[in-house]
């Protein structure tokens, strides 16, 4: 009982703010380009060259994949999550990560009664939980991917985790004097250790995290798995293609163009020169290469499936991606500079009703995803009656 009221008050300090910023701009702000009449009966078109209007789509799982963009697509879906009152599948009072867990013995949050779930947004092991998931979503569920250059992520994940660093000292930790490793002489001592695919997270990780869990790579089954991976996945999004993703997104999901907006610079790769050393480095790509065939081979064929995509879209896909890309620049400027206006408006397009930001709703768009997941879990216990 004690416990339970500590952690009480504990979620309460933690998100109380944030509710009030929820709330406010919930309740405040002219929702023009959303006002369903209820969760499916939001109706828009999809493109100019598509006329007939299209339902939204509230019912979906999302994948994250470290390195790829997801912690701000991640962000993005937790605040469609919270303004459409959704319900997600989380653990009470502890809604993070479910990276070796199986959803079926865990302890979750339950669903408002005679409601169901209709959200997965966070790290899962999707090989172990595949059909766990098939069972606690609607069977009409949207499955949602992310993909990165595989060597890009690569080298932020060896750069931006000091991953060298870490790994040098470990080395040395463990010899009586101190060497000068070489940066390719500890990859090619710890691929010695790790030679499976997805372990250590550096070795045909994107592979592993859709789900590919056998020890070595063999050609014809990654193929297979890679089509029944896209039998599987509605959309697998590209990092390196971030707007352009977000707009094929909100077409499938027939979601606004407010719904798909963000800030921050997903784009911003920080070309240190100790990237751009890795980078250079003939010795590292040719081991890379080597190490990661796999995953090179799955990224390729998701970008050609992406592409493909796109083509069908209709004439106007790349404009809309380009007016899109006017209105970030407009919602930065007016979130991150000194506008004295309350709201900043965006005009009426041929995808999307005229809408208004304001202040609040900037706030909310800088939370991190883990702070607007504390958010997302706290109102979902709330209408639970777990609290």
């Amino acid at each position: 009982m004690i416990r339970k009221k500590r952690d009480h008050v504990f979620y309460c300090i933690l998100v109380s703010a944030l509710l009030c910023v929820f709330v406010w701009t919930r309740n405040s702000e002219r929702f023009e380009a959303n006002k369903p009449t209820s969760k499916d009966g939001h109706m828009s078109r999809k493109s100019a060259d598509t006329p007939d209007i299209c339902s939204l789509k509230t019912d979906f799982f999302f994948l994250n994949v470290p390195r790829c963009a997801s912690e701000t697509l991640m962000a993005l879906l937790l605040r469609f999550t919270m303004f459409r009152s959704l319900n997600p599948i989380f653990r009470p009072h502890y809604p993070y990560h479910f990276h070796t867990e199986q959803l079926l013995t865990v302890k979750l949050l339950p669903p408002p009664k005679n409601q169901t779930y209709n959200v997965f947004v966070n790290h899962v092991n999707f090989h172990q939980n595949r059909r766990a998931l098939e069972t606690l979503l609607p069977s009409e569920s949207r499955y949602i991917g992310i993909v990165r250059n595989p060597f890009l992520r690569f080298i932020h994940t060896l750069v931006h985790g000091k991953w060298f660093e870490n790994q040098r000292g470990f080395f040395n930790r463990n010899l009586e004097e101190k060497v000068n490793i070489t940066d390719i002489e500890i990859l090619m001592r710890y691929s010695s250790k790790h030679s499976e695919i997805g372990t250590g997270n550096l070795t045909n990780f994107l592979l592993y995290y859709f789900g590919y869990h056998k020890p070595d790579y063999i050609d014809a089954e990654v193929d297979e798995f890679t089509r029944t991976t896209f039998q599987k996945f509605d959309l697998i999004l590209l990092a390196d293609h971030f707007e352009e993703s977000l707009i094929l997104l909100r077409r499938t999901m027939c979601w606004s163009t407010r719904d798909i907006l963000y800030l921050g610079e997903v784009h911003k790769h920080n070309y240190t020169d100790k990237i751009m050393s890795i980078s250079n480095s003939k010795n590292i790509s040719e081991w890379f290469k080597e190490n990661n065939a796999a995953d090179i081979k799955f990224y390729e064929a998701c970008v050609k499936r992406f592409w493909d995509r796109v083509s069908i879209e209709g004439s106007d896909f790349w404009a809309e991606v380009e007016a899109f890309k006017e209105i970030l620049q407009h919602v930065k400027s007016f979130c991150g500079g000194n506008s004295t206006s309350k709201n900043l408006r965006i005009n009426k397009s041929q995808w999307t009703k005229r809408f208004f930001i304001s202040k609040h709703f900037c706030d909310l768009m800088r939370l991190g995803s883990s702070q607007i997941m504390d958010t997302v879990s706290y109102y979902a216990m709330e209408r639970s009656h777990v609290l």
